[in-house]
């Protein structure tokens, strides 16, 4: 069995993954990753908190979505005893928004405000591709986290490149992208390319709830990463 570490988006709270850990395979050991979202904490405040809790003798994936590329990256180059994989799914390697970089702390807190509280965050979100229950999960997750705190982790991907760590990540990595996501531009994975030529790409479908709308797919994805990486996972059946 391989030990899937779970790294959560900008909510942190881990409770998107519900739908992708409801149909492990027989082969993946899910492990939620949960961020403490009454205070604010840095990249590197993450990652560390993340490695502490690896198992590194045990085989394991790491995933990252959205928000938590860059904490994946960091975790993968920092244990990498039994590192099968990286996964980073919907995410990025540097600040993917070049506007974000220019942008006043004041602005920024207004645009998140208006996300917070409006239904902008279905239009980017779900384009169509979700259910109203999922769409409710979303809201509920981002809803447990203060707006300040969830400025703060806006504030950390303005700030943030780690392509010289993901270029020394010694384990195959995959990138799942979702064809239609209005979150993460393109741009994102075209960095991730240029960094890491050996980066094996899956394309689904769907919109930046990737995990949510297409767990099986991702299983499928992540059961031929460990393939690669010698690792020989069952097929992805889920578990019944």
């Amino acid at each position: 069995m391989i030990d899937v570490y779970l790294l959560p988006g900008i909510d942190g709270t881990g409770d998107l993954f519900d739908p992708l850990v409801a149909c492990a395979p027989d082969w993946a050991n899910p492990i939620v990753s949960r961020y403490d979202n009454t205070r604010a904490a840095s990249y590197a405040e993450l990652t560390d908190a993340v490695v502490d809790c690896i198992d590194t003798a045990r085989p394991y994936l790491i995933l990252g979505e959205s928000f938590s590329g860059p904490v994946a990256i960091g975790a993968a180059l920092a244990r990498p005893e039994h590192l099968v994989g990286l996964v980073l799914s919907v995410t990025f390697a540097r600040n993917p928004y070049s506007a974000l970089a220019l942008a006043p702390d004041g602005l920024t807190a207004a645009v998140i405000r208006t996300f917070l509280g409006t239904d902008a965050r279905k239009f980017f979100l779900d384009l169509g591709h979700a259910s109203d229950t999922l769409n409710a999960a979303a809201r509920a997750a981002i809803d447990q986290v203060a707006a300040e705190v969830v400025l703060d982790r806006v504030r950390a991907i303005r700030d943030v490149d780690v392509s010289t760590e993901l270029a020394a990540v010694d384990a195959p990595v995959l990138y799942l992208r979702a064809t239609h996501d209005r979150v993460v531009p393109a741009s994102a994975l075209a960095h991730v390319r240029s960094t890491r030529p050996d980066v094996n790409v899956v394309e689904i479908d769907t919109s930046h709830l990737l995990l949510q709308t297409h767990p099986e797919d991702a299983w499928q994805a992540m059961a031929a990463l460990a393939s690669c990486r010698g690792e020989d996972p069952p097929p992805a059946q889920p578990r019944g």
